[in-house]
């Protein structure tokens, strides 16, 4: 009998299996919370928290003791480094040789086939998590520690939502979310600007601090790669585009009582958090039904390959727009940034196109079969959780079994990403023995 061998994506999901497993076990102890929850509740929490999208059932304040809250903390960090990053790093700390499954998993990734290579991202992917993180946590410490919160309390806010934001999860110790701070500029730049670097990807990141540590060695040369330039151009250019649309759209209307510099600070701040962080300064039922359309393709497209966030992927979207200009314009090939963008890149992005609007369709006719409410709210909540954003307007808490699950299932494909979920059924790759003559097949 032939011995079953994993392939790294199946041994990335089933990770994901086995740690929302005890997470939710974790969060069942009576030490974890304040008052006994059903299993569901502990499940879809656990989900949430290592998928690090932020859908929540319970308020994690009031239901879930500082223990519980320590959990979930712990879970946003394994999800946002990856449980094969983790992994990897345990074992280089112990000395230990990469298992052959990890190193094709992280230069898949990183697209590096350097094994030393590989083993200083890892290393660099960790150290810069913890260096972001502790830089943010400083800040919001000193943020709540003037507010009056104490010092243990503030250190831990600080702590906990410097985590939650750079690992894009979304989680807040406030029953309101950050609505009490709709008009705290300086809290909700902090936050912004985690959840944009948590974003970028662990590669863009790596990529932009080699270069700029070279700046400062004589005779070394690095540059910023075309895929970082394509990360980098495209983040800013639909942070500022979403913010300016936000902005003229709401200004008079969700974002009326507030001063025009917080007007301006919340119009970034829903830009960078609509597209898979999830923290919110207003109720999601003020905004215009067409800036919550904006948000939804915001959470659909989501972050940047190798991140902390979901989505199908900016570098997805931009090829696949590219592809559409290429075809008007009469071009062969998209080129980007001097280069010519192979054709297994295209395919892989109209794969996970296609496949994404095939799983949020699906999803979307279950959760309108199954569930009462309007259409706009279910719509919402689905593309949310696919996304990994975490964003809701009101459906979560009132969802029944049934939909919980159908949410659970999807923040895993999100996480994991609709494509490698898809090849974990499939097996290992198979060549063609074949190549059969091409044809053209006529589609316009």
């Amino acid at each position: 009998m032939r011995r079953w061998q994993p392939t790294p994506i199946q041994i990335l999901v089933l990770g994901y299996v086995v740690m929302i497993a005890i997470g939710s076990g974790l969060l069942m102890l009576p030490m974890a919370v304040v008052a006994p929850i059903p299993y569901s509740d502990a499940l879809f929490t656990a989900t949430s928290a290592l998928c690090v999208t932020g859908l929540v059932v319970n308020d994690i304040s009031t239901v879930f003791s500082r223990v519980g809250q320590v959990f979930i903390l712990l879970m946003i960090q394994l999800g946002g480094l990856g449980i094969m990053s983790l992994s990897a790093f345990v074992a280089l700390l112990l000395k230990k040789k990469l298992s052959q499954q990890q190193v094709v998993f992280f230069q898949s990734g990183v697209d590096d086939q350097n094994q030393a290579n590989v083993l200083k991202i890892i290393r660099a992917i960790v150290g810069l998590t913890i260096a972001v993180e502790c830089i943010g946590a400083l800040l919001l410490f000193l943020h709540w520690y003037g507010q009056g919160y104490g010092f243990s309390n503030s250190l831990f806010y600080g702590v906990f939502h410097a985590v939650s934001a750079f690992c894009n999860a979304g989680f807040t110790l406030f029953s309101d979310n950050f609505y009490q701070y709709v008009d705290h500029g300086f809290l909700l730049i902090v936050i912004a600007t985690l959840v944009a670097l948590g974003g970028l990807g662990f590669p863009v990141l790596y990529n932009v601090l080699q270069v700029i540590k070279v700046k400062f060695v004589p005779g070394r040369v690095a540059r910023v790669t075309p895929n970082s330039k394509l990360v980098l151009w495209t983040s800013f250019w639909l942070i500022v585009g979403a913010a300016g649309v936000i902005f003229i759209a709401e200004r008079n209307h969700a974002l009326g009582g507030l001063a025009v510099p917080d007007q301006v600070v919340n119009s970034f701040f829903y830009s960078i958090s609509a597209r898979t962080a999830g923290f919110s300064t207003l109720d999601m039922n003020l905004f215009h039904p067409a800036i919550l359309l904006l948000i939804m393709g915001l959470m659909y497209v989501g972050t940047a390959p190798g991140s902390t966030g979901g989505g199908i992927r900016i570098t997805t979207m931009v090829v696949m727009l590219g592809n559409l200009v290429q075809v008007v314009r009469g071009y062969e090939h998209l080129n980007l940034f001097y280069r010519r963008v192979s054709l297994r890149t295209y395919r892989y992005a109209l794969s996970i196109a296609m496949l994404s609007i095939l799983i949020v369709g699906s999803f979307l006719t279950l959760l309108i079969s199954t569930q009462t409410g309007d259409w706009l709210p279910i719509t919402f909540e689905v593309v949310s959780a696919f996304g990994t954003a975490g964003l809701s307007m009101g459906l979560t808490e009132s969802l029944s079994f049934l939909g919980k699950f159908f949410i659970i299932v999807l923040m895993m494909i999100g996480r994991v990403g609709a494509l490698s979920f898809l090849l974990v059924f499939s097996g290992r790759r198979k060549t063609e023995a074949v190549m059969y003559p091409e044809e053209h097949i006529s589609v316009v």
